[in-house]
């Protein structure tokens, strides 16, 4: 046990455990919590009385208001010792840096040390602020996320035995791309086909406007509610990622964590997914309907090897994410912090 004492900053805590990036939270503490002291402190309990005592503050998905941000200063002239490490998601990139000038340079002599999931978001932030950050890929938990058996899984999820099922997981927004599913589907030659949406914290409109999107096209629609994806990545027989740009985390968790249950994924083609997936030999990657409708079509029609690809796709994340090789750069970074003076 490191002698640290961790404040982990997160804008939320606790189950529903069925948002990317509090997962990705609860990952990492779990990693921390090994090897350090570490308390979870949500929105609006980081005082400067509560934080005073800590020797690392990580802040991680948590609300920067002017509020906080002073908080955090003050507390540096309090405690000059104290380590701030930000763990920095794409969007704050699209967003703050771009456009709150004021922002940019106090959170430029707010944080000491940043922290980011890929490479293509080093290379970015770097750009950005002349300070290259720490790479520190995500913890995969894969001993829990591993292939469930498939009938019991849909039984439990009220799926038939004879339907071909695609599913969908995630939230509703402009960067996630449902209607390339939906003409996809439209167009694929099979009556048995139905299109699973899991739901995450969707706004009343986005969901109206996505139903009346849908019947556009008519397709077969379910939507199923469950805390443990891992029943569902096992009930599918393809899951879809039609994201153009990731919001909170990546590389994306329902990708790492559907491949972890050797269910085969089709993906938006960008920089990152491309960096995860192998078209054609651990998933699939595609820019249009009529791409992702071939996908499906030879998947039908078994022109596709299904079960080499689930294999090779829980092989990929065994090999990219191994929880040693993880959890190795977890404690390396942890000892560079201990002895690391603040910037």
């Amino acid at each position: 046990m490191m002698d640290l004492r961790i404040a982990f900053l997160v804008e939320s805590w606790g189950e529903p455990w069925n948002e990317g990036y509090k997962n990705l939270a609860r990952y990492i503490y779990e990693i921390l919590k090994k090897h350090t002291s570490i308390e979870v402190l949500e929105k609006d309990r980081a005082s400067i009385s509560k934080l005073k005592d800590y020797d690392v503050i990580w802040i991680f998905n948590y609300p920067e208001t002017v509020k906080t941000i002073h908080n955090l200063l003050s507390l540096m002239r309090i405690n000059k010792k104290v380590k701030i490490i930000k763990e920095v998601a794409k969007r704050e990139l699209d967003l703050g840096f771009k456009s709150k000038v004021k922002t940019i340079m106090l959170r430029r002599r707010l944080w000491n040390i940043m922290v980011v999931t890929t490479d293509l978001l080093r290379l970015e932030l770097t750009r950005l602020t002349g300070k290259q950050p720490f790479l520190l890929p995500p913890p995969i938990p894969i001993d829990y996320f591993k292939p469930l058996d498939k009938d019991e899984a849909r039984a439990l999820l009220g799926f038939e035995e004879d339907k071909i099922y695609v599913g969908y997981s995630g939230t509703i927004n402009k960067h996630r791309k449902l209607g390339i599913i939906f003409e996809a589907l439209k167009n694929v030659k099979h009556e048995d086909i139905v299109l699973v949406m899991a739901l995450t914290n969707v706004q009343r409109k986005d969901l109206v406007s996505m139903l009346k999107e849908s019947r556009k096209f008519q397709i077969s629609l379910k939507f199923v509610k469950t805390n443990d994806v891992r029943t569902l990545f096992s009930a599918l027989d393809l899951v879809v990622y039609p994201v153009e740009r990731e919001g909170s985390v990546e590389p994306p968790l329902t990708v790492l964590e559907a491949m972890s249950c050797e269910t085969p994924v089709a993906a938006l083609r960008t920089p990152i997914t491309e960096k995860i997936i192998q078209n054609g030999r651990d998933g699939f990657l595609f820019s249009t309907p009529q791409e992702l409708r071939i996908i499906i079509e030879e998947m039908l029609q078994a022109m596709i090897n299904k079960d080499k690809i689930s294999v090779n796709a829980r092989r990929k994340i065994l090999e990219k994410f191994a929880p040693e090789n993880i959890e190795k750069a977890y404690l390396e970074f942890l000892e560079i912090l201990r002895n690391k003076e603040p910037c």
